[in-house]
């Protein structure tokens, strides 16, 4: 079917599934009436005979809305930074806007002093190690003076440290050996918090009042074990411990010796 355009006068040739819709001249880009009274008025691309059709994607697919933890396997959003089950970092790492660079980063004995914002060498913090993983980390510490309040109460204790306590986030270079190790410990404390339970509790299933000494044993062996082993464990798997943090630096002990010595001399904040 022939149409002319009203505005530039070119003849063009509508196909049949254009009849009674409103086309656009290739030409001029005028809009074209194709009269049939019972057709939707809808505009479309109107096409030369040597033109094709475009072909258009039907479906668009969605991307994966979710990500898994490379720590623990938990889904979370793919905009997400770290692990809503296990605080893993899920981004490729420290290098964001706003932290500083590697020279705030020092050396004092076998201690690491760094500045809250700074950024830690590419490098493993455990072995010296190219660094493949970072772990976010976010740190507390309150002076060890404050232990002595917890004569007075637990609660009193809980209250003052946490009124008293220094924190900061930073984030730690792993090569792929330390967070295997990481992932082993964290293991391990669970298998041995689980131990612990299980022995404390045959021990109280197993209580007599004539004969209390297997009962102790049990109970108390379970006990000490747990919390030696979960204390253990979690020194490893926290990879550094805050031996103080103020409102602008952190010192952090369990760096890697040629690691520290690669950084200069702490010799005070600026």
């Amino acid at each position: 079917m022939e149409v002319r355009c009203q505005s530039c006068s070119a003849t063009l040739k509508a196909r049949e599934e254009h009849i009674g819709r409103k086309v656009r001249c290739p030409k001029c880009s005028a809009t074209v009436s194709i009269p049939d009274p019972n057709a939707s008025e809808e505009l479309v691309d109107f096409v030369d005979d040597e033109d094709e059709l475009p072909v258009r994607p039907a479906v668009i697919r969605k991307r994966d809305s979710k990500q898994p933890c490379p720590m623990c396997g938990a889904l979370n959003p793919r905009k997400a930074t770290e692990c809503k089950s296990c605080g893993e970092e899920l981004s490729s790492g420290p290098h964001k806007g706003g932290l500083r660079g590697t020279e705030e980063v020092w050396r004092s004995g076998k201690i690491l002093v760094m500045h809250k914002e700074a950024k830690l060498p590419d490098r493993c913090i455990k072995t010296n190690g190219p660094a493949d993983h970072w772990l976010k980390r976010k740190l507390s510490w309150h002076h060890p003076a404050i232990f002595i309040t917890i004569l007075a109460g637990a609660l009193i204790y809980i209250i003052i440290a946490v009124v008293a306590s220094k924190s900061a986030t930073i984030h730690i270079g792993l090569s792929n050996a330390a967070r295997s190790r990481r992932r082993y410990a964290i293991l391990f404390g669970w298998l041995t918090g689980l131990s612990s339970l299980v022995m404390m509790g045959f021990g109280i299933s197993i209580y007599s009042a004539t004969e209390p000494g297997l009962f102790m044993l049990l109970f108390f062996s379970g006990l000490v074990f747990g919390l030696v082993g979960i204390v253990w464990c979690s020194q490893i798997a926290s990879c550094v411990t805050p031996s103080k943090i103020d409102k602008e630096y952190v010192w952090l002990k369990g760096a890697h010796p040629d690691y520290l010595n690669e950084l200069p001399e702490w010799d005070g904040p600026n």
